[in-house]
């Protein structure tokens, strides 16, 4: 069950056995093995799910919806460096952090035409 956190309006009360915060690559793996095992499982990610069918290829879009702080947060070490956080379902690994956005629209449709890749 998914339920965005904006939609909430009460409290939920829920038992669980295990809650994993962050769905990035170790709390989703985390969570379904978990799950597997016959634990149940809570998995709690600070950002909201985007489907596929949302993204563009306009990066600026992609920060201002995917990244923590619109792509803004820093280390407070010296010398301070960008630090890419996802805040999605998925968290940083949907940013693949932050080295990579979606393959443009344009190149699938040429990569579906040339190669019949669907």
């Amino acid at each position: 069950m998914l339920i965005a956190g904006s939609t909430v309006r009460k409290n939920i009360t829920d038992i669980a056995d295990v809650v994993i915060i962050g769905s990035g690559a170790g709390g989703a793996v985390a969570s379904k093995e978990l799950a597997e095992a016959g634990l149940k499982v809570i998995l709690l990610e600070e950002g909201a799910h985007h489907p596929p069918s949302t993204h563009t290829d306009l990066a600026s879009h992609a920060v201002r919806r995917l990244y923590k702080n619109q792509g803004l947060s820093i280390s407070i070490t010296d010398p301070f460096f960008a630090i890419p956080l996802g805040r999605a379902l998925g968290g940083t690994t949907l940013v693949n952090s932050g080295t990579c956005f979606r393959i443009p629209s344009k190149t699938l449709n040429a990569w579906e035409k040339r190669f019949k890749i669907e």
